[in-house]
C-alpha cells in the first residue's frame, strides 16, 4: 500500500474514529513495512508505537510521524539492551566439568539497586543542605550576637522537642520558641528552598 494511501486512511480514521478504517490502516502499514518480521519485542514495540500515534494523530503526514515515532521507540530499545548487556556477570557454573570444550558462560544481572541508590544520594544531600542551613543560621545569630540564640541553633538538633531543648539550656519552652520564630525571619525561600523540605524524614 502507498504512502499516499495510508495517510488517507489515517486522515480517515480522524474523521470517522472507524474501527474497521483503523484495522485497514493497521494491516497497510503491516504489509507495507513487512512488520511481521521483526522480532518479538520489535513487533510488541511496533504495536505500542501505532497505537499512541494514532490517539495523539491530529492530521499532516501520518507515516512519517509513524516511522520517526518507530525508529525512536526501537533506539531506545537497542539502549536498554546495552545497558542490560553492560550489568550482566559472566559466572562459570560450579557442576559443569572445568575441561569441557562446551561450556558455557551463564549470565546473571548484577546485584544493582537504582533506588537505594538514589534514595542514598537524596538523604546525603538533605542532610549537606540541613548542615549548611544551620551554620548559615548560627552565623546570622552570631552577627547579632545572641549567645542563647546560638545555644539554641548548636543544641537544636540533638533534642526531639522544644521542651526538652529548653530544660538542657534552662529556659522554657516557650522562650525557646520565641527565639526560633525570631530566627525564621532569618531564613531565605530562595535560597534554601521551601522550608518543609527540611522537616521531611
Amino acid at each position: 500500500m502507498s504512502k499516499e494511501k495510508l495517510n488517507s486512511l489515517a486522515v480517515r480514521y480522524l474523521e470517522t474514529k472507524a474501527e474497521s478504517v483503523l484495522e485497514d490502516l493497521y494491516k497497510g502499514v503491516c504489509a507495507a513495512w513487512n512488520v511481521g518480521r521483526h522480532e518479538p519485542d520489535e513487533h510488541s514495540i511496533f504495536n505500542e508505537v501505532f497505537w499512541r500515534v494514532i490517539l495523539r494523530f491530529n492530521g499532516g503526514d501520518f507515516v512519517n510521524l509513524l516511522s520517526f515515532s518507530f525508529k525512536n521507540a526501537r533506539i531506545d530499545l537497542a539502549r536498554r539492551r546495552s545497558v542490560r548487556r553492560r550489568r550482566e556477570v559472566a559466572i562459570n557454573s560450579s557442576y559443569e566439568d572445568e575441561h569441557d570444550s562446551s561450556l558455557e558462560a551463564k549470565y546473571l544481572a548484577a546485584d544493582y539497586c537504582l533506588e537505594q541508590e538514589v534514595i542514598a544520594k537524596i538523604c546525603k544531600k538533605k542532610e549537606a543542605d540541613k548542615i549548611a542551613l544551620i551554620d548559615f543560621l548560627l552565623e546570622s545569630a552570631k552577627i547579632h550576637l545572641d549567645s542563647t540564640m546560638t545555644a539554641i541553633i548548636e543544641e537544636f538538633p540533638r533534642h526531639k522537642n522544644l521542651y526538652s531543648l529548653g530544660k538542657a539550656l534552662g529556659l522554657s519552652r516557650n522562650a525557646v520558641d520565641r527565639k526560633i520564630r525570631s530566627l525564621g525571619r532569618h531564613y531565605d525561600g530562595n535560597r534554601f528552598g521551601d522550608a518543609q523540605d527540611y522537616l521531611a524524614v
